[in-house]
This record gives C-alpha cells, sequence and structure tokens, in this order.
C-alpha cells in the first residue's frame, strides 16, 4: 500500500471517528469530548494537507514557473542547509508522489518544477497548520493547539527546506546539460 494510500485512509479513518464521537457527545453529553476535539484536530490536519496537495497538483500539474523570483536560492540558505545537515537527513522524508522525483523518467527541468509545486504545497500547508490556534475559543487547551500546530509547521518546513535544498543542484545540472548539448 502506498503512502498516498495509507494517507486517505487514516484521514477517513480520523473522520468516521470524529463524526461518531461528535454525534456520542451531542447526544449524551458524555465526556468524550477532549476524544472529539483531538480526533476532530488531528483529521483536520491529515484532510488539509490532502486536500491543499491536491487543489495545487490540479491548478499547476507540477509545471511551475521555476525561474520566478520565489523559488531562487535565498543568499543565507546554503549556509542555513549546511548548519541544519539537511543532506544528512533529507533522504528520511517520505514523498507523497514519489514517482514525480524518479530521475529515469523525468528530465532535471520536470525535478525542478515537481520541486517547485513540492514547495508551494508544503509552504500552504505550514500556514495552514496555524488555523487550528481558532479552536481555543470554542475549547480552550490553547497549549495543546499551539503545541501540535507549531510541530504540523515544523514538519512541513522541513519539506520546504529539502525541496529549496535539492533545487540548485538540480539547477546546476540543467547547466551542465545545456553546455554539452545534452537537453
Amino acid at each position: 500500500m502506498s503512502l498516498k494510500t495509507k494517507l486517505y485512509v487514516v484521514t477517513a479513518i480520523l473522520g468516521l471517528s470524529l463524526l461518531i464521537l461528535t454525534l456520542r457527545y451531542t447526544h449524551t453529553k458524555s465526556p468524550i469530548l477532549y476524544a472529539a476535539v483531538t480526533s476532530g484536530t488531528t483529521f483536520y490536519h491529515f484532510a488539509m494537507r490532502l486536500l491543499a496537495g491536491g487543489l495545487i497538483h490540479a491548478a499547476f500539474h507540477n509545471r511551475m514557473v521555476y525561474t520566478k523570483k520565489w523559488f531562487q536560492e535565498k543568499p543565507f540558505e546554503p549556509a542555513l542547509y549546511r548548519a541544519l545537515r539537511i543532506k544528512q537527513w533529507k533522504k528520511l522524508l517520505p514523498a507523497l508522489n514519489p514517482e514525480d522525483f524518479h530521475t529515469k523518467t523525468h528530465s532535471a527541468s520536470q525535478l525542478i518544477q515537481a520541486s517547485c509545486q513540492a514547495e508551494i504545497v508544503h509552504e500552504v500547508i505550514t500556514v495552514l497548520s496555524f488555523i487550528p490556534l481558532l479552536f481555543p475559543i470554542w475549547f480552550g487547551s490553547t497549549g495543546v493547539f499551539l503545541i501540535t500546530s507549531c510541530l504540523a509547521a515544523l514538519l512541513d518546513a522541513a519539506f520546504v527546506m529539502v525541496q529549496r535544498y535539492n533545487r540548485p543542484r538540480l539547477l546546476r545540472l540543467i547547466q551542465k546539460q545545456s553546455k554539452r548539448g545534452t537537453i
């Protein structure tokens, strides 16, 4: 079973759990509100990621304009990535659509476009990870929502950094291929 399929299954289970717990709470007023809130928050984080990624993919189909300023390497990035040792841990992060990053079936240009799209997806998700900070208005427990939102945002920030770390290397590959006339 692919990672994508597993995420859809887990999201469906969380959604069903949220529905059951919410119905049980509203009908019996049993003390399961926190279980429902936990299930709901977890469901939000999973569903939001799948929805954001799906919508962005539907809009762009890995055809991002990687020459735009947003995607260009910033002067501070190489030092930051060395300090964070991204090269050592980047392969530990899974790809939802690993077929988008196969070097045997995609050109360097296609890989760069896919990396730009993945970066945008994770940047959007990073921002959306903080929406649960509105939940304490209704449920209290600000600390729990703050911790889960920050951890979720940090996870997605790691994916953004990996895409930004890899892109200059792919751009250098394109330049080498261009000089050799193999593009």
